[in-house]
């Protein structure tokens, strides 16, 4: 699919991101991705604090099989990650930053590259950050559900196969903490 004079393929796809200030990313197959429903009942103990606080967390969100079936519907995917250094080992505040990062780069990936490709769909980490508000704390309805961010967490995509399958170290030190994202698409 052309864009300008530039051919949009994988080359050009990653070239993007890389652009977006990404720490890491590499192309995979969407077929190469490890489901596990049992990540699930994390969200339902709501150790993120984010349960039934957004249109894409539990139990608002799609099931998983719902998600799972979206994401292999498009043959080709970048996993990417962004990272930042802790100050101590359960730096909640650095935490969110790297998330936010992510969630920036997500929606930046939503807004700006997702419209150049056939179909695609961005996932993240934690709850949607597409809005700066979600619409779910005012009991509205979602005010950009073709835009919506789900979390990999959400989708029980296997973060850690991702991050061996991919080589994208997966840190969770004392010192430093990573997030990771994932575009699935369709030239």
């Amino acid at each position: 699919m052309p864009l300008g004079n530039l051919a949009v393929n994988e080359d050009w796809i990653l070239e993007c991101i890389r652009d977006l200030g990404v720490d890491g990313l590499s192309a995979i197959r969407t077929s190469q991705l490890r489901f596990d429903s049992r990540f699930r009942k994390y969200c339902a103990q709501n150790l993120c604090g984010n349960y039934n606080r957004s249109w894409t967390c539990p139990p608002n969100s799609p099931s998983v099989e719902s998600i799972a079936t979206e994401i292999v519907g498009h043959p080709d995917a970048v996993v990417f990650k962004v990272s930042g250094p802790l100050r101590f080992t359960v730096d909640w505040m650095s935490m969110m930053r790297v998330a936010d990062r992510l969630g920036g780069i997500c929606a930046s990936i939503t807004d700006k590259l997702i419209p150049t490709l056939r179909k695609g769909a961005v996932f993240g980490y934690g709850p949607c950050k597409y809005c700066k508000t979600c619409a779910f704390g005012s009991d509205e309805p979602c005010r950009f559900p073709d835009k919506r961010i789900h979390s990999l967490e959400c989708a029980c995509v296997d973060v850690a196969d991702i991050s061996r399958q991919s080589g994208l170290p997966l840190e969770h030190d004392p010192d430093r903490i990573s997030f990771f994202g994932l575009l699935v698409y369709e030239l």
